[in-house]
């Protein structure tokens, strides 16, 4: 009898272990980006006849790693909101870059913005590492 007890209470108490990490990441998916996030277009192709773009997304001041996808061409799109309580940048004012590697020391584009797109390479390469920033509000 006091086996059955001890059993019954270690089960219960794995079960509420394991629902634990699922309850965290199922919050996080709920919760906003507290950053504002940058949404960037991604060109494959240098013939516009043949051209592939992908809009992907990064928060504003945090390094990304942006995996299987290959560029010629970066461009800023917009800027949206992340929580109610963080100022929005406008969009004239970010700045982006592309990296090489995940410390942001190996510079892998130049500066591009909205208004000035950043031609990487003639042949399509792995994007890697992007950063946005704001330079004024």
């Amino acid at each position: 009898m006091h086996f059955s007890n001890i059993f019954a209470a270690a089960a219960i108490l794995a079960s509420s272990a394991m629902a634990t990490p699922v309850d965290l990441e199922a919050r996080k998916s709920i919760e906003p980006s507290p950053a504002p996030t940058v949404n960037i277009i991604a060109v494959t192709g240098t013939d516009l006849r043949f051209q592939t773009r992908k809009e992907i997304s990064i928060q504003i001041g945090k390094l990304t790693l942006v995996d299987n996808l290959s560029i010629t061409e970066l461009r800023v799109k917009s800027v949206s909101a992340g929580r109610n309580d963080i100022p929005v940048p406008k969009v004239d004012n970010v700045v982006c870059q592309r990296y090489v590697n995940e410390y942001g020391t190996v510079v892998g584009s130049a500066l591009f913005t909205k208004a000035k797109p950043a031609f990487v390479t003639t042949n399509a390469i792995p994007l890697k590492w992007l950063m946005c920033y704001a330079v004024k509000n």
